[in-house]
């Protein structure tokens, strides 16, 4: 802890406060980072503690959640290289400010869409960005009702902000939606669905709940007809969004359980809300959906209909010691974290057990009840059985796995928290054109 002493009192003199409140700013400073330090270790210890002693099982029946065992059927995946041959120029993030071939292939991206009968396009962050990520604006309307007014205003102020501070790393912003309606030609409406972006299944399964009506008013109560798609780009947890918004959609075994955890949501607005959602499954049931999903960890099942598409976006790199195809398409060893040496490492552990506790009784109860049919939520023992398989590849749909070349090329520069531990390359800007040429191929 020295080095945070002599760290801050070296800020106060070059800064010529050497006084009594320079010498207790710089203690000040110290005991902060000496509290943040501790706690992250008692956090740490705990979680390791708990995953030694073994308190829970594991569960190995959950119908709605993905299997992690060698052997079981994934989808088909081909590794490809990123490559960039018409970059993004950041210094005009606009359209006109791009050069003509980026322009010309955006737009032949888009006009091949629009052949496919792509209709709209929907851009879902995921967890942690959005405008409750701890769910703290949700536990304070339950305690204080009337409230609610004020605090849906600071849930919006909480999305600018981290809006202003994420930008285009491993989240979709207002600027980028709309770069991508103009450059694909102007005809497909894109739109951002906002969420609270907690991290537990409930949250989840609410996001799902608005996003379904939202979608619904979007098309001013006129059913998609059959050939019209809905084209849902998602990143990391926005996946799990997707995958249980088929599931209520196509009415699978899992979705009753869906619909009594919305029903106790609802409480006296349930027969209201019931028949609002109905009504929007009612609206969206014609149509088809591609569904991309762009570093989504193997969590929930999908239920897919045959006209329905599915595509998968990875960030990775094989390990050094893959040989035979399937050692190839496995995750990374953790040693590997800090230089993202093999790719996307959140991917591989938003798995299940990886949740946070919700903070509200009811919440808690809810996510039990749903941990039976969806795997567990927030188990560290579970997380530490089911991490040793380094499973990246989903049961259902296309992979691609990408090398993205954010690998860090020394040993003695860690490059992990610029890019998010290989998590937020998808959504920049310069990833764009790269992105939607591969979905126009792959869709």
């Amino acid at each position: 802890m020295e080095c945070f002493v002599v760290g801050a009192l070296k800020r106060r003199i070059g800064r010529g406060k050497v006084g009594v409140v320079g010498w207790c700013r710089g203690v000040g400073e110290w005991m902060a980072a000496s509290v943040g330090v501790s706690g992250a270790a008692v956090v740490f210890w705990v979680v390791v503690f708990w995953g030694r002693v073994g308190m829970a099982a594991c569960p190995k029946s959950a119908s709605g959640l993905q299997s992690y065992e060698a052997g079981v059927a994934r989808g088909a995946w081909q590794a490809v290289r990123y490559q960039e041959p018409f970059p993004y120029l950041p210094l005009w993030p606009d359209y006109r400010g791009q050069t003509l071939a980026w322009r010309t292939a955006m737009k032949k991206a888009g006009e091949r869409l629009q052949k496919r009968g792509v209709r709209r396009i929907y851009l879902v962050h995921g967890t942690f960005v959005g405008a409750d990520g701890l769910g703290v604006v949700r536990l304070l309307d339950s305690v204080f009702p009337k409230l609610s007014w004020w605090l849906h205003r600071m849930q919006r102020r909480i999305k600018r902000m981290h809006d202003s501070v994420a930008q285009d790393h491993g989240n979709f912003t207002e600027g980028y939606a709309r770069l991508l309606e103009e450059a694909l030609g102007g005809k497909l409406p894109t739109k951002r669905f906002l969420w609270s972006s907690e991290n537990h299944h409930l949250a989840r399964l609410l996001a799902v709940w608005r996003f379904l009506l939202q979608m619904a008013e979007d098309q001013r109560g006129a059913p998609l007809k059959k050939g019209e798609r809905l084209l849902l780009v998602g990143h990391s947890h926005a996946g799990q969004v997707f995958a249980l918004l088929t599931h209520l959609r196509n009415a699978s075994p899992e979705s009753v359980l869906l619909w009594k955890i919305l029903l106790e949501w609802w409480g006296k607005e349930a027969v209201r809300e019931r028949a609002r959602l109905e009504k929007a499954l009612e609206v969206l049931r014609g149509g088809s959906l591609d569904l991309v999903t762009l570093g989504t960890p193997v969590r929930y099942r999908w239920r897919l209909r045959s006209d329905d598409r599915l595509l998968h976006l990875i960030n990775h790199r094989p390990t050094e010691d893959a040989r035979t195809k399937e050692a190839q398409a496995l995750g990374g060893y953790w040693s590997g974290l800090w230089h993202t040496r093999e790719g996307d490492y959140v991917q591989q552990l938003g798995i299940a057990g990886a949740d946070l506790l919700a903070n509200t009784p009811m919440s808690l109860r809810l996510n039990r009840e749903m941990s039976e049919v969806l795997g567990a939520g927030a188990d560290p023992v579970c997380l530490r059985e089911l991490l040793r398989h380094r499973t990246r590849l989903h049961e259902r749909g296309q992979h691609l796995l990408v090398d993205y070349g954010d690998a860090s090329p020394s040993l003695f520069f860690p490059n992990a928290l610029q890019t998010i531990f290989g998590h937020g390359v998808y959504t920049e800007f310069k990833t764009m054109r790269f992105l939607f040429d591969r979905v126009m191929r792959s869709l």
